[in-house]
């Protein structure tokens, strides 16, 4: 090439030589590369895309509605029997101890004329004990809680609490009014956070991470804007963002509301992030001249 273009003149064979030692090498690969910048522009749209399918399955899911919460592993496990229906034929309960500080309860409201009720004695010598209750699914059965000397408080997705006295009843009823349904409670001595700040906190973390996660792709990824990559490589890439980043932004918004459901911590997942970790470009290869 070189011979050709010096055989049409010494100006056009000089300049091309002094560009060739000017810029020190040259891209090979033709329309096989792409430059960082492109790259990376089409790898942040290809994100937006698949995270944005990822939340919108997740948002539409019927699951959302229907997963229970991370119940202690040591819970003690107690199943309605019946026949339950009426506070003198209460199931019994014993009161959490230090040694079996959780329990569980578990049961099925048959149809509208089902009422299920549990009781639990507070012994004698029992000493500045609270007991704290949650709903640990999503129930369509409605359960409360009350003692001979307090109000009705109901089972929910976030923690309550309630002191008890000595030589006190507690009491649990949970009914339908309709149909059948389940219902799944954890009650426990071990301290718990009632204040129920966290649905604040993790709603305020999800939507904020929502408006940094472009950046993190900006900071974390190893693409160069003035340096040139295969197509190959980034197609590579893209292909593998479909599933990467759809499993990342579905799972996000899971975890979002599982946390909001169960009270529990919510650990931001970013796609972006992913994308950073996932895509590796392959630089093109050149020619490198004189030194």
């Amino acid at each position: 090439m070189i011979t050709t273009l010096c055989k049409e003149g010494a100006n056009t064979c000089f300049l091309f030589l002094y560009l060739l030692f000017q810029n020190g090498c040259m891209y090979t690969g033709g329309g096989d590369t792409i430059s960082g910048k492109e790259a990376k522009q089409k790898i942040e749209a290809k994100v937006m895309y698949m995270a944005w399918s990822g939340y919108t399955i997740a948002e539409s899911s019927k699951n959302l509605d229907n997963f229970s919460c991370v119940v202690s592993p040591s819970a003690n496990l107690i199943i309605d029997i019946e026949n339950n229906d009426y506070t003198y034929k209460a199931q019994t309960i014993n009161v959490p101890t230090k040694e079996k500080p959780s329990i569980r309860i578990q049961g099925k409201i048959e149809d509208d004329t089902d009422q299920d009720y549990y009781y639990m004695y507070v012994p004698s010598d029992t000493n500045n004990v609270t007991l704290y209750f949650r709903e640990t699914g999503s129930p369509d059965v409605g359960c409360y809680l009350y003692t001979d000397n307090s109000s009705y408080q109901y089972f929910s997705n976030n923690w309550s609490k309630l002191p008890l006295s000595r030589s006190s009843y507690v009491y649990i009823k949970c009914y339908k009014g309709s149909e059948t349904g389940f219902y799944d409670m954890e009650i426990t001595i071990n301290k718990q956070d009632t204040s129920n700040s966290s649905d604040s906190d993790t709603k305020r973390s999800y939507y904020l991470g929502r408006l940094m996660e472009p950046y993190f792709f900006k900071f974390t990824n190893k693409i160069e804007n003035h340096k040139y990559y295969t197509r190959h490589s980034l197609n590579r890439c893209l292909s593998r963002l479909n599933l990467v980043i759809l499993a990342t932004g579905f799972l996000d918004t899971w975890n979002y509301h599982y946390s909001l459901k169960c009270d529990s911590t919510y650990t931001p997942l970013n796609p972006y992030l992913s994308a950073a970790l996932s895509c590796t470009l392959d630089e093109a290869d050149f020619i490198q001249i004189g030194k």
